[in-house]
């Protein structure tokens, strides 16, 4: 979370630094009445409302830098909605600014202020564009509040905010359009600030053709084979692939973006193999959702997957001291790629207690072999089953590992979970920064 309010105060400071270089300052110090603050007011938020849309568009194309630079994707789709958020709010604010005082005038609580149409009078070709940048944007930003809606309501299925994201990046163009348009009928191209607009249009517009010709990971897709389909009880269904070509590299912890042959967007899963091979992926799958409740009966052996990534930080790079594990039912996968990973390295150097919290025991059945392989790679596995009124807490951990404050945890499961066990974690001394979590939603 520090990451992205760092991210948004930073955006804030770009908005700040394209108005201050355009006209409006020195407009509003000349003496500006009610007309002029409202025509500054009004650019000032369509600037913030670019400036969002701008961040929310690049984010949206998986630029590798950005996980790396966010501790994780799972952070980067976090700014993602933030920024979706705040531009929305920026553009209403914008189009109040627009329209609210046009009402007060038609209403006659104000007098009609004669011509409102900018700083400069603009030649034909460019009132063309002030007039026309001024439709596309109106509609545009009526078409970006519904989708906004449809992206943030968790009620709303799957495949809404799915087709939502697929009509943004046109919404994008059209908002650029009339970003760099209206700019026609003001004195700011003779500032920096209409080339920092028309920057942010350039790269966002970028984004946007990356994502209408579905160009997004293209650099980071690999094609794969599944050569096993093992299909459990408890709704998990085990996939493991043969990768095509060089093979695939990545860490345990890390997690891919996966294209079946049957469906027409990628998913994101962790990654359950540990990476030592190349050649061989394995995927853990839980049914949770539309997809993924009838992945079990589409899935065969032979068939053809895409596989983009790896992406994410969850890794073990820093598992120098005593570390913690704690899986919430299908959050065990991560864990089952550095189990396998340790076991092929002779077992851990550092001590691990690895918590394994399950509703019942038929959850508690996946994976196969855990206590085996636990035990061979020197992790101690503690099991948790809610069937038998067992839950982890902050106080169980402290009583087994003892001091907190210099342990280091891995955690993968529900984000109420996490929020719960972090704060009384921190309530016995533990660190924060040494928490390690992804969160798994892209909504």
């Amino acid at each position: 979370m520090r990451k992205t309010t760092l991210w948004i105060i930073g955006s804030l400071a770009l908005v700040g630094l394209v108005y201050s270089s355009s006209p409006g300052l020195g407009n509003l110090l000349s003496g500006a009445g009610f007309w002029g603050w409202r025509e500054e007011i009004m650019l000032a938020f369509g600037v913030m409302a670019f400036v969002f849309m701008t961040l929310a568009m690049v984010i949206s194309v998986r630029p590798g830098w950005l996980d790396r630079t966010m501790g994780g994707l799972d952070k980067a789709y976090g700014l993602h909605k933030w920024a979706g958020i705040c531009a929305t709010i920026a553009a209403i604010a914008h189009w109040l600014a627009e329209n609210g005082p046009k009402w007060i005038v038609s209403l006659g609580w104000m007098p009609h202020p004669g011509h409102l149409g900018g700083d400069i009078e603009p030649a034909p070709w460019e009132r063309f564009l002030v007039e026309s940048g001024g439709f596309v944007g109106e509609w545009a930003f009526y078409l970006l509040t519904i989708l906004v809606v449809v992206a943030l309501f968790q009620r709303i299925p799957y495949h809404w905010f799915r087709y939502a994201h697929r009509i943004f990046p046109v919404i994008y163009i059209a908002l650029a359009y009339h970003a760099v348009a209206v700019l026609f009928k003001t004195s700011w191209w003779t500032t920096p600030a209409a080339y920092l607009i028309l920057t942010l249009a350039l790269a966002g517009t970028v984004a946007s053709l990356v994502a209408l010709t579905q160009r997004i990971g293209a650099s980071r897709k690999v094609e794969a084979i599944v050569h096993g389909v093992d299909r459990h009880d408890n709704g998990i269904v085990d996939i493991e692939l043969r990768v095509c070509g060089d093979g695939f590299s990545h860490q345990a912890g890390q997690f891919a973006f996966v294209r079946f042959g049957f469906g027409d967007e990628p998913h994101p899963f962790t990654i359950a193999s540990s990476g030592d091979d190349p050649k061989r992926l394995r995927f853990a799958i839980k049914a949770l959702g539309d997809f993924t409740n009838t992945l079990g009966e589409k899935i065969g052996e032979g068939q053809t997957v895409e596989v983009e990534g790896p992406y994410g930080q969850f890794g073990f790079d820093d598992a120098k001291g005593h570390q913690v594990w704690v899986a919430g039912g299908i959050g065990v996968t991560p864990f089952m790629a550095r189990l396998e990973a340790l076991a092929g390295r002779g077992g851990t150097s550092e001590p691990v207690d690895f918590w394994y919290c399950t509703k019942n025991d038929r959850d508690a059945a996946f994976p196969g072999q855990l206590d085996a392989l636990c035990k061979k790679a020197g992790v101690v596995l503690h099991r948790v089953d809610a069937a038998r009124k067992q839950y982890l807490s902050a106080d169980t951990i402290r009583e087994s590992v003892g001091d907190v404050s210099s342990v280091k945890v891995w955690f993968c499961g529900p984000q109420s979970f996490a929020e719960s066990l972090l704060a009384g974690l921190v309530c016995l001394g533990f660190r924060d920064t040494a928490f390690h979590y992804d969160r798994f939603s892209m909504r």
